[in-house]
C-alpha cells in the first residue's frame, strides 16, 4: 500500500535511520559490544530504505493532525469493544 506523501514526509523528518549506524547489543556500563549486526547491507541489497525509529508521541501527533476533528476523543472511558462482523476494526462502547 502507498502512504500519503505529506504524512510520509512528516514521519521521515522525525525518523532516525539505523541502517547507516553501528548496531548491536552493547553493555552500557563496560562499553563493550555483546553482538553487532548489519542493518544497512540487507536493505541496500534489496533496494529498500533503511530501518529506523521514531518517538511514539511524535508519530501519534502526526497521525492525529492528519485525521478529521472529532474522530479521536481523548479522555473518554471505554467500557468495552466488539470486533466488526467483517473482522476488521472494532466498535467501542
Amino acid at each position: 500500500k502507498e502512504m500519503d506523501e505529506g504524512i510520509y514526509n512528516q514521519i521521515d523528518a522525525k525518523f532516525t535511520k539505523t541502517g547507516d549506524k553501528e548496531n548491536g547489543i552493547k553493555d552500557g556500563i563496560r562499553n563493550e559490544w555483546y553482538a553487532k549486526f548489519d542493518l544497512g547491507t540487507p536493505a541496500t541489497d534489496r533496494g529498500l530504505p533503511y530501518t529506523g525509529v521514531i518517538e511514539r508521541p511524535e508519530l501519534q501527533e502526526i497521525y492525529l493532525k492528519a485525521i478529521p476533528e472529532g474522530v479521536v476523543r481523548n479522555g473518554d472511558g471505554v467500557l468495552g469493544y466488539e470486533t466488526n462482523p467483517d473482522g476488521y476494526g472494532v466498535r467501542v462502547m
